[in-house]
């Protein structure tokens, strides 16, 4: 029984030994570390100021094309945003039986400008009148192709003469040509490319319909590059294909609601 009393006495004094030689070490450790540790300060500081700037240079990057794209819709808006809203109309007026086009920039899908070869059908004149005003010193005409969820709007212009310009509050382009097309109407064919003058060719036709007593219109177009012009045909079948299945549930209510009442 003294013996167990001995070992155990013995055994709390080493523990208590032991425990002081740690919590002398750990108060020595305690008061040596932030000393040691003074010399890794600026490098830690250094490290984070530096991880800082770069996600700022980051985040900035990122915002950049936003910011772009939030400025060219903007300008867009400025500059066409009237023509949209009055061809909107005009189609409601001339179609008042059909879905109307939204034309507003939050649908805007694609646009760009474009190469109008057969323009001398809708403009007036032969297409050698056409070549021939082009070769004189008159601004060359501007074609634009704009693609929408749901349809697509054709626009040419041309600059204002200076004379005119200067009495005229802003210099805006006049409109020789505007037509909106709902994508229901549109069809888009590839066609033969002149690679010796970069010449890259498409049709965008407006459909007959026999509904609306109107013929078929093709207007053919042409991109400097092969990139543009497959952009233009991606995004219009897109929006075929979209206003069509809109189109097909449209119906389906429609047949659906007369059902409902009857049951």
């Amino acid at each position: 029984m003294q013996f167990l009393q001995h070992q155990s006495s013995g055994s709390v004094d080493d523990h208590r030994t032991a425990t002081a030689r740690e919590a002398g070490a750990d108060i020595n450790s305690l008061m040596q570390a932030p000393v040691q540790r003074i010399g890794k300060y600026p490098a830690v500081l250094q490290g984070l100021h530096s991880l800082a700037q770069q996600g700022r240079r980051g985040a900035s990057r990122r915002r950049a094309p936003v910011a772009a794209h939030v400025n060219e819709m903007q300008q867009i808006r400025q500059d066409f945003g009237a023509t949209f809203d009055e061809l909107a109309e005009l189609f409601h007026q001339v179609y008042p039986h059909k879905l109307p086009v939204d034309l507003s920039i939050g649908e805007l899908r694609m646009f760009g400008t474009v190469e109008w070869l057969n323009s001398a059908e809708s403009l007036g004149g032969s297409q050698a009148d056409q070549q021939q005003q082009q070769q004189q010193q008159h601004p060359q005409l501007c074609t634009s192709c704009f693609v929408f969820r749901h349809a697509v709007v054709l626009l040419c212009q041309e600059p204002r003469p200076t004379d005119e310009a200067a009495n005229t509050v802003g210099n805006y382009d006049l409109i020789r040509f505007q037509t909106v097309i709902p994508a229901t109407d549109v069809q888009v064919r590839c066609g033969l490319s002149n690679d010796t003058q970069r010449s890259y060719l498409w049709d965008l036709v407006h459909l007959a319909s026999i509904e609306d007593n109107r013929v078929e219109k093709l207007y053919q177009l042409a991109n400097s590059s092969a990139e543009a012009r497959d952009d233009f045909l991606k995004t219009i079948r897109h929006a075929v294909r979209d206003a069509a299945r809109v189109a097909t549930e449209q119906h389906q209510q429609q047949h659906q609601a007369p059902q409902m009442r009857h049951q």
